[in-house]
């Protein structure tokens, strides 16, 4: 169906940036687009029925930025609309719809959106953990108990409903659903617990870990065997050698994984000093193609704010893909840590040739970051324009979950939290992306997690 968005010229790009991603991806009409000197946005349907939509936050704003630390939102407020399980937050503009021969909805849904979708709140506050990341705890989604919420998606189904009901021609709007139910996804920040470089390097990493685990003495004693048979291509009781272990689950509930490799480990924190020319590696990586799953890029953990450096490791990581005839080019891609440049890193994404990113995140609290569970395009706060890049939000992560650095959860509670979020996904037809590294399996309790985590019944 045909609609007419009529709209003022200040703030173009940004607003037919929003609009384009609500009305045709997501709810699937033909826009066109009017210009005039209007304080709001008219939407203009068949049948000769209007839409008055308010534009409060582009109409607040004072100069050529499309944010100011000004335009920070309040505590929201709430609107509820017939046919709509929860209210709605408005936190621009007011909780008002009036809906009758034209109707007018008071609450910006535009300047929401591109909140959200843009992140623009994580730069103007210049606050940062140890990594170097914007914490969940400083989010107005967090601050306002909304983060477990994919807010923009609810917004999607409530427009739907108005749109049904406005315009009596139109029998339906398809509903646009995600692509899969499940992203299932894994950082090979160390794909072997005992293959190493250095067999010192190997024992003292595998005495931390069994003694974490609550290993016996006999098995660290072990651990210089091990490290010598690894030499030698066996991977004897190599705790983190989960690859299979993990498309196995993914397989028995029609989930295909996506395996991120570090391209450069010589730059990255905390991670294998692996080589993706290493045959042992190379053997993994055709290994999982022959199952059929897919290959990624792990960006390392400077690579963030640099260009050239990834370029360079995305271009390693093509190169080694095309000798070792890898069936599917790899075009996925996530940061180390979930590193993220809110104004930098989308435009530096797209000069590096990616064309997926699936970094959308927070470490500290899984939750929807960007207030949706579907598939975007980045916008480039740099450049002020859409960018050639599709962020696929990341909606938990285990050691989030786990670690006591982190929510410190045990398994139950994990699970329960896990569990809620899929339904908030399934909810809104949404995706649910899952990371969970290959090296995070290692006990019966880890893997029995895993595989409830991911069971699509």
């Amino acid at each position: 169906m045909n609609i007419i968005i009529h709209l003022t010229e200040s703030f173009e790009s940004e607003k037919i940036y929003v609009c384009d991603y609500i009305f045709c991806q997501r709810l699937g009409f033909q826009v066109s687009y009017r210009y005039g000197n209007t304080s709001e946005y008219l939407l203009e349907m068949p049948g000769g029925l209007k839409l008055v939509v308010k534009d409060v936050y582009f109409d607040m704003l004072r100069g050529k930025v499309a944010y100011s630390q000004a335009c920070l939102p309040e505590a929201p407020e709430y609107l509820s609309i017939e046919g709509v399980s929860d209210p709605l937050p408005v936190f621009y503009g007011s909780p008002e719809l009036v809906q009758d021969e034209h109707s007018i909805l008071r609450a910006d849904i535009i300047g929401m959106f591109f909140f959200y979708l843009t992140g623009w709140e994580q730069v103007v506050d210049s606050e940062r953990d140890s990594h170097g990341r914007f914490s969940a705890l400083r989010s107005f989604a967090w601050r306002n108990n909304l983060l477990h919420r994919p807010v923009l998606d609810e917004w999607i189904d409530a427009l739907r409903i108005i749109f049904l009901k406005q315009v009596p021609q139109i029998d339906n709007l398809p509903i646009v659903s995600a692509d899969n139910q499940m992203r299932l996804s894994h950082d090979v920040d160390w794909p072997y617990l005992f293959y190493s470089k250095s067999m010192w390097a190997s024992f003292e990493r595998s005495a931390r870990f069994m003694l974490r685990n609550h290993q016996s003495l006999f098995s660290i004693i072990l651990s210089p065997l091990s490290w010598t048979l690894s030499q030698f291509g066996s991977s004897f009781r190599d705790p983190y050698d989960t690859f299979d272990l993990i498309m196995d689950v993914a397989e028995c509930n029609g989930v295909k994984s996506t395996f991120y490799f570090l391209a450069n480990t010589e730059a990255t924190y905390n991670a294998d000093d692996y080589c993706l020319t290493d045959s042992r590696i190379q053997e993994i990586v055709r290994h999982i193609d022959r199952r059929g799953h897919s290959i990624g890029l792990h960006g390392s953990y400077h690579a963030y704010n640099d260009a050239c450096l990834l370029a360079q490791e995305f271009k390693l990581l093509l190169d080694v893909c095309d000798k070792l005839n890898i069936g599917s080019e790899p075009h996925s891609h996530r940061f180390h840590y979930l590193r993220w440049n809110t104004f930098m890193t989308p435009s530096i994404l797209e000069q590096a040739g990616i064309g997926e990113d699936c970094t959308g995140g927070y470490a500290d609290i899984p939750g929807f970051r960007f207030g949706t569970c579907h598939a975007f395009p980045l916008w480039s706060l740099k450049e002020c324009r859409k960018i050639n890049v599709t962020e696929q939000p990341l909606i938990a992560m285990e050691r989030t979950l786990l670690d006591d650095n982190y929510m410190g959860f045990n398994n139950l509670e994990a699970l329960e939290y896990i569990l809620d979020l899929k339904k908030s996904c399934s909810t809104v037809h949404g995706c649910f992306s899952l990371l969970w590294h290959n090296s995070c399996l290692s006990t019966a309790l880890d893997r029995d997690l895993f595989t409830k985590s991911v069971c699509m019944k």
